[in-house]
């Protein structure tokens, strides 16, 4: 259903940007290209009508990259219109210049746009786990999420927009360091655990437990910290790779989550989660 080039499903399942081992590397425009060709469109999808302002992606990420920011990690949906796949959503995640990590996770910005107008401008704040390369979003009620319409002075715009939400990276360390503080007992990482996996099965069948969901792949994620549950369980969603049994009872693995839509719907939605459970643990 989603994701453009064969590279890219092997790599985006890894957890890896495409085209560098450690996720941090910055992107070339030909290693954006074979997996998110959307973001060179040089006219708008053909359905669009003459009301649509075409502003290319590839123009915005020139503008970002004078201000610094590189792109380190590109995805793209799928499409089963066929001459529609140069036009569908994209996100690009962009690392910050001069950034220092707190606890081992650094913050990012994240564009996402398509020119099919399925979706406007969007920049988004996000976190970077550098130990498992997982690529997190921040809840919109920590910081902004800025939205902009397709307009000529749109470069301009999304730049002031960045200048915004770097400004608020201190919050995001601050948000860091308070999941990072709050302990969950076993029954709490198993609520958690249970709401997560209603996120992406509350339809049909289910083919793992949600206690699976709290399974580590590294001893640094034995940790029972809300911010490290939240990692583990975003890393199992997203990633996918765990070992369970369709409705027929065969074995199978679950499918990483490729489409961009769906991606972001589960991180903001864990997101969420993870303030709301440290409001209440507060309280």
């Amino acid at each position: 259903m989603y994701a453009t080039a064969t590279e890219s499903n092997v790599r985006y399942r890894h957890g890896m940007s495409i085209g560098q081992g450690n996720g941090r590397d910055p992107l070339t425009d030909d290693q954006i290209r074979k997996v998110a060709p959307s973001v060179f469109a040089d006219k708008p999808w053909q359905g669009m009508t003459d009301k649509y302002l075409f502003v290319p992606t590839a123009e915005i990420v020139g503008a970002m990259r004078r201000e610094g920011f590189e792109v380190v990690q590109a995805l793209q949906g799928k499409t089963r219109i066929e001459g529609k796949g140069e036009f569908t959503k994209h996100m690009l995640r962009f690392a910050l210049p001069k950034t220092l990590s707190v606890h081992g996770s650094v913050p990012e910005l994240v564009l996402v746009n398509s020119h099919d107008g399925t979706s406007s401008y969007r920049l988004i704040m996000g976190i970077f786990r550098l130990i498992c390369k997982n690529g997190l979003l921040v809840a919109s009620d920590v910081v902004a999420d800025l939205r902009f319409r397709h307009a000529k002075s749109l470069a301009d715009e999304i730049i002031e927009g960045t200048g915004t939400l770097v400004r608020e990276v201190p919050r995001v360390n601050d948000q860091i360091e308070r999941l990072s503080g709050i302990e969950l007992r076993p029954h709490e990482r198993l609520a958690f655990a249970n709401a997560a996996h209603h996120l992406r099965w509350s339809d049909g069948h289910s083919p793992v437990r949600p206690e699976q969901l709290l399974e580590t792949r590294r001893r640094e994620d034995e940790a029972t910290d809300l911010y490290t549950t939240s990692n583990v369980v975003q890393e199992n969603l997203i990633r996918g790779g765990l070992h369970g049994r369709t409705a027929t009872r065969q074995r199978t693995k679950t499918r990483a989550v490729q489409g961009v839509t769906e991606n972001i719907r589960l991180n903001e939605a864990l997101a969420i989660l993870a303030n709301t459970l440290a409001r209440e643990k507060a309280n």
